[in-house]
């Protein structure tokens, strides 16, 4: 994630002479200068990296996404994002494979810091798996990646390193007008025996590097729309897929409409198997916008959900879209939006994510807003926005003495698995 690379940042700014090695639960951390760093996890596979103030993203798809602040902006003007072209990929996989054999060259010299209590024998062995990865074992991954899944269209930005198991596949309504997701595929659940090879698949997938994930994503769209029943029973599969962990957190979309089937009662159950939090899709308080976006549910509906979970004893990750619907609905988005948020039970363990509205050229939205005449936001405009809110969030006083919700940013343009 992003927050661990930023913090591995702050330490290679002490180192100036000689790499230094840190094995930590489920990666290997190579510190090789002031402003380079590689992590691998446990295959010797290259997960993440720091250069030069930019961070780097390595999805199990061998994609690569750079990221940095611009010199000089602060916040999320100065955020800038692209995706690595396939050779400037295979540039920084050569130069962590590089790394890691210098390393392992160099080891009986460096500085190793073991906190999971392994020897320097373990950290060799790990950097001679580094060092090993090679072009082919980089395009057999791809190739086992997409064999094993469905495409993977988004996920929460704090969900990028858990495990994805695909307990559905799509959207069950898939009708939103923003939304071009999963209008690739028809949505199915699987069975439990279909999803009990589908994680083991997972399982073989990620081989060894399984120690690098600490939890459970379980996927689509809105998988917690299964019947409680066979919900369960997905969820018995799902906990025992993290060999390493006893109990692994399980985190998962759902929506409104399909949450309101559920009541506290079911979410206790799927909380006492290892449920932590719902993401909910709410995009806006204003059940006028969400008229306009073809997004069922409103306010009262978003209420009487995310009461049912809270009280299930499971937290919450409430999704707001920021730009959609343009002029004609931005004060009436900001102001119903602001009120509801208002009268939900939140507290300290839940998240509120602001998502700039990232409007797709030839769209079904973009088609509906030029027939109803509405205006879109120009991307500095939905900035400002997503300030705005977030500043209008922050001055909510809570009820709740639990502590208050926490606010981030949820950028699709960043989503990478």
């Amino acid at each position: 994630m992003v927050y661990r690379d930023l913090a591995t940042m702050k330490e290679a700014e002490t180192v100036r002479t000689r790499p230094l090695v840190r094995l930590r639960p489920g990666y290997l951390q190579l510190v090789t200068g002031p402003r380079a760093i590689f992590v691998y996890e446990r295959r010797g596979r290259l997960v993440r990296a720091v250069l030069d103030g930019h961070a780097f993203q390595v999805g199990l798809d061998n994609r690569v996404l750079e990221k940095w602040q611009e010199g000089g902006q602060a916040g999320l003007r100065g955020r800038h994002r692209r995706w690595l072209t396939p050779s400037a990929a295979l540039e920084l996989r050569e130069r962590a494979r590089q790394a890691a054999a210098l390393c392992l060259h160099q080891l009986e010299s460096l500085p190793i810091l073991a906190e999971t209590g392994e020897g320097k024998a373990e950290v060799a062995r790990w950097l001679a798996r580094a060092s090993a990865y090679d072009e082919a074992r980089w395009q057999a991954d791809a190739a086992a990646f997409a064999r094993v899944y469905s495409p993977i269209s988004i996920l929460p930005p704090d969900q990028y390193d858990s495990l994805v198991l695909q307990a559905t596949l799509g959207c069950s309504y898939n009708r939103c007008t923003f939304c071009s997701f999963y209008r690739d595929r028809a949505f199915r659940i699987r069975r439990p025996e279909e999803f009990r090879e589908h994680v083991r698949a997972v399982q073989e997938l990620v081989g060894e590097g399984i120690s690098y994930f600490h939890q459970v994503f379980l996927a689509d769209a809105n998988a917690l729309i299964i019947p409680q029943r066979l919900l369960l029973s997905i969820f018995e599969i799902a906990r025992r897929a993290l060999p390493q962990l006893a109990n692994p957190g399980i985190y998962s979309f759902l929506d409104v409409f399909g949450g309101l089937r559920k009541n506290a009662r079911d979410f206790a159950e799927l909380s006492a198997l290892g449920l932590q939090m719902v993401y909910l899709g709410i995009e806006s308080g204003s059940r006028d916008l969400l008229r306009f976006l073809n997004k069922p549910g409103g306010p009262e509906e978003t209420a009487a959900v995310v009461e049912a979970i809270k009280g299930g004893g499971v937290a919450v990750g409430l999704i707001f879209l920021v730009g959609a619907g343009g002029r004609q609905y931005r004060e009436k988005h900001f102001q119903e939006t602001l009120r509801l948020l208002s009268e939900l039970p939140l507290d300290g363990r839940d998240v509120i994510y602001l998502s700039p509205f990232v409007e797709e050229a030839a769209s079904e939205y973009t088609q509906v807003a030029e027939e109803e005449g509405v205006e879109p936001l120009s991307e500095n405009e939905i900035l400002e926005e997503v300030r705005r809110l977030w500043q209008g969030i922050e001055a909510i006083a809570w009820t709740a003495n639990q502590g208050r919700p926490r606010v981030t940013l949820y950028d699709i343009r960043e989503f990478i698995y």
